[in-house]
């Protein structure tokens, strides 16, 4: 949530400037969310193949750490994998939805604040982000929910592996009711991820009523 948050403020902010091609760049943005998950999740399931995908071989020919490695055998070097697969799709609508924010922000505030002295950095962090706010509240809350109740990439790329290392609420909740057909158990995981999901959403809702 953090890496998806940060560099979809980074995007968010480029796309806003005005440079000629804008609205091409806009719209090649979201392609990698429109991908479907299975497709998506496939993709980098092979690109990460140190056998056939290219990531392994872009890393040993820049000579960077993670060369030659299984990626989807490790407990840690598996969550890498997962966390920027489940990044590049979900990046573009972090970014798009904070854009939206950006957009509404008006610029006499810019105005008075350049006329005041302020510096951008102090611009950012002084205007931006707190205008900001609601924006990053709505973003932060359907991603936590879609990262919290993420299933379609693990199952995809680890299968939930190497062992349980990378098992979900989500994964354990399917596993239990159709390979175990452990019904009270999945039951119980249900009505865990309902709850949580509530009191999730229940959070940023107290954080976008506090911000108005």
């Amino acid at each position: 949530m953090v890496l998806e948050t940060a560099t979809g403020l980074v995007l968010a902010l480029m796309l806003h400037r005005h440079f000629r091609g804008r609205g091409v760049l806009r719209a090649s943005i979201l392609i990698p969310w429109a991908v479907p998950t299975v497709v998506s999740a496939t993709l980098w399931k092979t690109m990460f193949d140190p056998r056939t995908g290219f990531v392994d071989y872009v890393l040993g020919a820049l000579h960077l750490p993670g060369a030659h490695t299984t990626w989807l055998a490790g407990e840690w070097t598996s969550w890498a994998a997962v966390i920027v697969a489940d990044g590049w799709k979900n990046v573009p609508f972090v970014a798009i939805i904070l854009l939206a924010g950006l957009q509404v922000i008006p610029s006499e505030v810019y105005e008075a604040a350049r006329i005041d002295g302020a510096s951008a950095w102090q611009s950012f962090t002084r205007m931006t982000l707190p205008l900001l706010r609601p924006a990053l509240v709505v973003a932060l809350v359907f991603r936590t929910l879609q990262a919290f109740l993420v299933f379609d990439v693990i199952f995809i790329m680890t299968g939930g592996g190497p062992g349980t290392s990378t098992e979900t609420l989500s994964y354990l909740n399917w596993h239990s009711f159709l390979v175990e057909t452990n019904f009270g158990y999945g039951g119980a995981v249900s009505i865990s991820l309902v709850v949580i999901s509530l009191l999730i959403a229940g959070v940023y809702t107290t954080a976008l009523r506090t911000s108005d």
